[in-house]
């Protein structure tokens, strides 16, 4: 399922929509605006490349995620 997700998401950052550079504008504005770096989704594939070669590394990287974050988050 972790694969199938992955996939969908490289699809998703791949595909050519119509209005396709307003989109990427649109995501470059929205990050930029809450003081994230603006090219974060022009460099998508590098970000999941990251991620998919360290969850094969790490197979409970998203169990790991999940208990940290939100189970265990004293915060939230």
């Amino acid at each position: 399922m972790v694969d199938a997700a992955f996939q969908q998401v490289a699809y998703r950052y791949r595909e050519i929509q119509s209005m396709y550079p307003l989109w990427l504008m649109d995501r470059a504005y929205s990050a930029w605006i809450y003081g994230a770096d603006p090219l974060v989704f022009l460099r998508a594939d590098e970000y999941l490349s990251d991620l998919r070669r360290r969850y094969q590394s790490e197979p409970d990287l998203f169990g790991q995620l999940i208990r940290q974050r939100l189970l265990d988050n004293p915060i939230g």
